[in-house]
């Protein structure tokens, strides 16, 4: 058969490592970088998940992140990038993580460079912080 040759001149990661894992997520959060990569011209089509709304509660607050459907966050997110069904508890503060699907972050918990896989779950008060070269990782179905 033949074979033909597509051109992408947008933006392009190649990911083999954590951090570099990390970079091209927190890369994301850049709209122009979201823009080239997922254009309006070529959707990227995966498994609809009909959820509810994200809830932000009274106290909470949010500064360049991108958060899925069906989040509770009643903490302070920065940097981040949230998928759906996580819970952020009261008085959380996270910055520079990455939290995949129904994780759950306790009250008051601090987490900084941390990528949590699917539902984790971190204890109330906790304090973890890596760094953007060393991001924590922390696996699947964890409980911290």
């Amino acid at each position: 058969g033949d074979m033909d040759l597509y051109l992408h001149p947008g933006y392009a990661k190649i990911i083999r490592t954590v951090d570099s894992y990390y970079a091209a997520n927190m890369d994301m959060l850049c709209a122009e970088n979201r823009g080239q990569l997922f254009p309006a011209e070529r959707p990227v089509r995966t498994r609809s998940h009909e959820e509810v709304s994200t809830y932000y509660g009274e106290h909470s607050s949010s500064l360049n992140c991108l958060v899925a459907d069906n989040c509770i966050i009643e903490g302070d997110i920065e940097n981040c990038i949230i998928s759906s069904g996580a819970r952020i508890g009261k008085g959380a503060e996270l910055k520079n993580c990455i939290i995949m699907r129904g994780c759950e972050i306790g009250e008051g918990t601090e987490l900084s460079y941390v990528i949590s896989d699917k539902i984790s779950s971190f204890a109330p008060g906790l304090t973890l912080s890596g760094s953007p070269r060393l991001p924590i990782v922390v696996p699947k179905g964890s409980k911290i």
